[in-house]
């Protein structure tokens, strides 16, 4: 009864619609096309896949190529229901061929070319996807559909399109010759900021959560490859290369001052010297971050921090707000800018709260502050305390900050009061304490 229920409805929805479909020239291929429609979707809804795919074969035979684009996304899916069923055997290869064929004949029935992105695009993008999934070992051909899928669709590409395009060409790079290997390395650099920029453009955009969290995997799997590409050892010369071949391209200046600073590879002179030439050029955060840097290479911190914070000002909502924020912050540390130092790190953990580097700041900060805390009591010593807990917060969340953060422990404790001192203010280790110029509260140490 379902069954024939269905096939109504199937039959109804075509008849509904049959003045927009070119169901075939003649009457009877009209009919037999109408026919096979009908019977493949009411199979189809019914999760009928073997039934639904012979006469999805019988509406490919009877029906015009352009009959309905689901004729084609319909078939994807059968194709890859057929494919898994004949894994391992001679069959799987010709079916594999045929999907393939499908993704083509869409192409080029359904184009797409008023949509944004263009249909066809995400259809070529789509086509890649499947070439590795059933032949993974094809990485030139799947290289070449993803490269063009993506800059046609750029900030509009799937998720994983653009995660699966870094790590083919890496893979295609690490297989070439020695020649071709160095210019794909070289564009797999300034190609991750293309990449990244365009998933953040794409998670701004959308608003369901699963498609924004496959952008963020996308994003990771991008980070992991570039992990391992960019050493500043290894990046350095072929950034000086890319330069050397474009040193006027200030587009290029700019992508190589952004791989820099992600990656911290800021002792060079070739670093403060794209610096400035972009600065010069185009005054941005990315270069005044820059010179900033440089400048804090040389020990000149008032400099350093001048640039650091027009940094700041420059990247209100940018990607690297952070870091820019992080830097300034640090720098007024070590000029014993203490309020200034933690004002800083309170925006970064507004940003993350998780930022273990932000909590070290914080402590960092605090510590520095014995002087201006003063008030002839325990003023002075309880900001070693209070510094101690965000020491301790920073390497709970990173842990690769711990041995940093416990050298900073150690100082720290080396100043606190001894039991007598303690004894004198009726207060014993362990008991709570507001550290009045922070206006925060903390628990006593004694110096043991």
């Amino acid at each position: 009864m379902k069954l024939k229920l269905l096939l109504f409805i199937n039959a109804l929805f075509i008849f509904s619609i049959a003045g927009a479909q070119n169901y075939g020239e003649t009457e009877e291929q009209q009919e037999k096309c109408k026919e096979a429609l009908s019977l493949y979707r009411t199979y189809r809804d019914q999760e009928q896949f073997d039934d639904a795919y012979r006469f999805w074969q019988r509406a490919c035979d009877d029906c015009p190529r352009d009959v309905t684009e689901r004729l084609y996304t319909d078939g994807v899916k059968f194709l890859g229901y057929k494919i898994d069923q004949a894994e391992g055997t001679d069959r799987e290869a010709v079916l594999v061929d045929s999907l393939l064929m499908f993704y083509d004949l869409r192409a080029e029935y359904y184009p797409g070319n008023d949509e944004v992105p263009p249909g066809h695009c995400d259809v070529l993008g789509m086509k890649a996807i499947s070439l590795l999934k059933y032949r993974p070992d094809e990485l030139d051909s799947a290289y070449a559909w993803l490269d063009e899928t993506i800059n046609c669709m750029q900030d509009y590409s799937r998720a994983v399109y653009l995660s699966n395009y870094y790590l083919v060409k890496y893979k295609v790079m690490a297989k070439s010759d020695d020649d071709v290997k160095n210019k794909m390395k070289k564009e797999l650099l300034l190609d991750y900021l293309n990449l990244q920029d365009w998933c953040d453009q794409a998670m701004a955009r959308e608003t369901k959560e699963r498609t924004i969290e496959s952008y963020q995997k996308a994003k990771n799997n991008i980070d992991e490859i570039f992990v391992v590409l960019a050493e500043c050892d290894k990046m350095l010369p072929i950034l000086e290369d890319k330069v050397n071949e474009s040193p006027d391209d200030i587009d290029v200046l700019k992508k190589v001052l952004r791989l820099m600073n992600k990656k911290d590879c800021t002792d060079s002179a070739f670093y403060l010297e794209v610096a400035e030439k972009v600065c010069a050029a185009e005054e941005s955060s990315a270069c005044n971050y820059a010179i900033g840097i440089g400048y804090a290479k040389k020990e000149d911190m008032n400099k350093a921090l001048t640039y650091l914070e027009k940094a700041v000002d420059l990247c209100p909502d940018c990607a690297d707000r952070e870091t820019y924020l992080l830097k300034a912050g640090q720098v007024a540390s070590v000029l014993k800018q203490a309020r200034k130092a933690r004002g800083y790190a309170n925006d970064v953990l507004a940003m993350n709260p998780n930022s273990g580097e932000a909590w070290m700041l914080h402590g960092d900060a605090i510590a520095a502050s014995s002087s201006m805390c003063d008030d002839g009591k325990l003023g002075s010593v309880s900001v070693y305390w209070l510094a101690v807990d965000k020491y301790a917060k920073a390497k709970s969340l990173d842990p690769s900050l711990a041995d940093a953060a416990n050298k900073k422990i150690s100082r720290c404790a080396s100043q606190y009061p001894d039991r007598a001192t303690l004894f004198g203010y009726t207060l014993k280790d362990g008991d709570s304490f507001t550290v009045t110029c922070w206006g925060e509260t903390t628990t006593i140490r004694e110096r043991k």
